[in-house]
């Protein structure tokens, strides 16, 4: 398995940001708002809490949302 690759966080300049999972996330989808399941990770900052969208997280997100939007 690839290892996800840090990096410096863009906003705050000072965090880092790695793939984190959080319980109660909120993603807009399909212009609804869904709650993200917890085991999704999402690259977040551990300073100031930016979220980034990678391909890899967005195809996740994606994947869990859909069966909620149905």
């Amino acid at each position: 398995m690839k290892k996800k690759k840090m990096f410096r966080c863009v906003e705050c300049g000072t965090g880092t940001v790695h793939p984190t999972k959080r319980a109660g996330r909120r993603q807009r989808y399909k212009r609804v708002e869904l709650v993200l399941p917890t085991g999704i990770q999402v690259p977040t900052c551990d300073q100031c809490g930016a979220e980034y969208i990678s391909e890899t997280s967005a195809a996740a997100e994606d994947a869990a949302l859909e069966p909620q939007l149905r």
